[in-house]
């Protein structure tokens, strides 16, 4: 079993995910604000090429293996962006959402509940199983948070300039 952390990466088609969606949210300016909540992060690619190590690999039957890589606090995250893409910064969320804000928007908005418990925790993740077992290796993480904003330009779910944003509202992760 693969166990992987946000699943980034790449898109196939104009349909995506929630963790896809979280850098769609930042990226054509839902948000305003930052919350401190973070994440691990994986490529897609490289979580399909552990599924596939992990069926071929004699050692690694009945286990399970955790995939990841470094952990982003989301306005490191949101830095990654802003540098990489600057046409789209001014969309970014640059303030900072309070822990006592998100508790409050929490009873009401179920994205901001699903995170409320994970305010301020670092929920880093260890591969070294995989590594071991499986020989599986990640690409640099920078590269997948990349590879998710480019593809949303390049389907044109992110405007190419940095027009007027949409309604903006604190960011949770969905």
């Amino acid at each position: 079993m693969i166990n992987p952390s946000m699943i980034l990466g790449p898109l196939l088609g104009p349909n995506f995910g929630t963790s896809v969606g979280l850098i769609h949210h930042l990226m054509t300016g839902r948000f305003n604000g930052i919350p401190r909540f973070g994440f691990s992060v994986v490529d897609v690619r490289d979580t399909a090429d552990a599924h596939i190590r992990a069926m071929t690999t004699p050692a690694a039957g009945g286990q399970r293996f955790i995939i990841g890589g470094r952990f982003f606090w989301l306005k490191d995250l949101v830095a990654i962006l802003a540098h990489s893409f600057p046409d789209h910064a001014s969309r970014l969320p640059s303030g900072v959402v309070s822990d006592e804000i998100v508790r409050v928007m929490a009873q009401s908005d179920p994205d901001a509940r699903t995170i409320v418990h994970e305010l301020n925790r670092d929920l880093s993740v260890s591969a070294a199983k995989a590594h071991r077992v499986l020989g599986w290796r990640s690409r640099p993480e920078e590269q997948c948070i990349r590879a998710s904003a480019q593809s949303l330009i390049d389907l044109g779910l992110v405007p190419a300039s940095s027009g007027e944003s949409a309604t903006r509202r604190p960011v949770t992760a969905s």
